[in-house]
């Protein structure tokens, strides 16, 4: 009973988070973000996430635990914005064997960010997996704001030089 509630709960969540910008969850400059959740036997999941400013993301962290030594996690995969079918960088077992049913499995990757990102984009990671015991996955990502290019004095640096320009042509013509 518990399973099958943890199952539709874990249905409805990825339904909500799956359907469009209108659920994505805000994400702003300046702040650490990470979530979770659990991926059931043939069922997908997805996190979904709309840019409330501008801002920049220099990487991504994926994780998977699972009950069986690895197996699931490596069954697991995962598409990101224009990425899909992406496997687990790594992944190792508590016991040392991969596959081992009486260990724990973990995995990550570390995904590179995009650059920057402006308000109003959407951010999507979805997950698949045929797996025979509960994963859990985490994604975690740190914002910041963007790095702004330094404009000098334009108007005087530009008014300078054209003035030098001027001169040195009018220079030349005489």
């Amino acid at each position: 009973m518990l399973r099958q509630l943890k199952t539709i709960c874990v249905a409805f969540f990825a339904a909500a988070l799956s359907t469009g910008a209108a659920t994505a969850a805000p994400i702003f400059a300046d702040q650490p973000y990470t979530f979770g959740t659990v991926l059931s036997n043939q069922f997908s999941t997805a996190f979904s996430f709309e840019v409330a400013e501008d801002l920049d993301i220099a990487s991504f962290v994926v994780n998977a635990t699972d009950t069986n030594g690895g197996s699931d996690i490596i069954s697991t995969t995962f598409s990101y914005n224009v990425v899909s079918g992406a496997t687990f960088d790594t992944v190792f077992s508590s016991s040392g064997t991969l596959g081992d049913p009486g260990a724990t499995g973990t995995g990550f990757s570390f995904i590179p960010g995009w650059g920057g990102y402006a308000t109003g984009d959407v951010i999507n990671f979805a997950f698949n997996a045929a797996v025979v015991d509960d994963v859990s996955l985490g994604l975690s990502f740190q914002t910041t704001q963007p790095t702004s290019v330094p404009i000098p004095a334009t108007g005087a640096l530009l008014l300078t030089a054209l003035g030098a320009v001027a001169l040195r042509k009018r220079r030349f013509a005489l």
